[in-house]
């Protein structure tokens, strides 16, 4: 198991506002639903265009293709394909009353990490994950790029790169030179034994008399900047 030298009490959960639609249990409500879809091709070019131009900022002039705009959602919700450097699949959000975009998601396969990333980057994730004495501790299964330029939805961060795997996540605050931090869970079979004893003795002092045996441990790593 790797060694892990820094260690932080509070787990940050991001939330990306991305969740898919209810289900829907009537044959009226779901019709409803589909009614709700347009295709790309009823967005304005003036629409289409400052929506490119959000992606073009995140990675460059490459082939944009939207397809589809779900407006239940508020701000609407679009969708569609890049290809170029590598492909993904993307998602932004639209308020078209204010004509603003609300945030963009960009989802790539991980096999497009060294055509993406740009070099420096790269190399520096590399050293970040090499922190860690077992090299398998990190399983990466994809990742994505992400930017809110809005406050409102409550993003702990607001531009940034998430290298993701089974159980673990990597986040790379892109508005803080690039700082990486990362939150990986075990099987507490696989954890120290010391760490689970300072974890019921944390309990005790709450007034917990008996702990249910803990099943994971979840650790946050911070504080690596790269230029």
């Amino acid at each position: 198991m790797k060694k892990i030298t820094s260690f932080t009490a509070v787990i940050a959960a991001i939330s990306l506002l991305l969740s898919a639609p209810p289900t829907l249990a009537a044959k009226s409500n779901e019709l409803s639903l589909i009614e709700n879809y347009m295709s790309a091709d009823q967005l304005d070019r003036k629409t289409q265009q400052l929506l490119s131009d959000e992606l073009v900022k995140l990675v460059g002039k490459q082939n944009i293709q939207f397809t589809t705009i779900d407006t239940s959602f508020d701000p609407w919700v679009i969708n569609g394909t890049i290809d170029g450097t590598g492909f993904a699949d993307f998602t932004q959000r639209y308020d078209p009353d204010t004509n603003h975009v609300a945030s963009t998601l960009i989802m790539y396969d991980t096999a497009d990490l060294n055509k993406v990333m740009n070099n420096a980057l790269r190399l520096k994730l590399d050293a970040f994950l090499k922190t860690f004495e077992d090299e398998d501790i990190f399983i990466k299964s994809g990742f994505l790029r992400f930017k809110a330029n809005d406050q409102e939805h409550g993003h702990l961060l607001q531009n940034y790169w998430v290298i993701f795997g089974p159980s673990q996540q990597l986040y790379i605050d892109v508005d803080k030179g690039n700082q990486m931090s990362a939150i990986l869970q075990y099987k507490i079979d696989d954890s120290y034994a010391w760490m689970t004893n300072i974890a019921r003795n944390s309990l005790k002092t709450l007034g917990i008399p008996s702990v249910k045996a803990f099943d994971y441990t979840l650790f946050t790593v911070e504080g690596m900047t790269t230029i």
